[in-house]
């Protein structure tokens, strides 16, 4: 039930008006709320190919997406939006938030 939306929201992000460099998809091997079993969903991955599947070992609940994508950024410069997974996004969400941060 978790990906029902979940092409949806990754197809959201990867038409954003300012084009990500990747896109993290953090799933842990197993689901802590219930130890169920999670998949590979391969599929998604052919959304874009900024599209980045990575598993987790731990589950750190609606901290695994920031936790596990930092194992997997190498930069330390790089700006990390983190999403919800069942939310489909306005195609300038990225690069609003991104010019507010520089204007900073």
């Amino acid at each position: 039930y978790r990906f029902h939306r979940l092409r949806l929201v990754l197809t959201s992000l990867a038409r954003q008006t300012y084009a990500l460099d990747a896109i993290y998809l953090s799933i842990p091997f197993i689901f802590q709320r219930d130890w169920s079993w999670y998949d590979i969903p391969w599929q998604y991955a052919e959304i874009s190919p900024a599209i980045r599947i990575n598993r987790c070992e731990q589950d750190f609940r609606p901290q695994t997406g920031l936790l596990c994508a930092l194992r997997h950024e190498p930069d330390p410069a790089t700006f990390i939006l983190v999403v919800d997974d069942d939310m489909v996004y306005h195609p300038a969400l990225f690069e609003r938030l991104l010019r507010a941060s520089l204007r900073q």
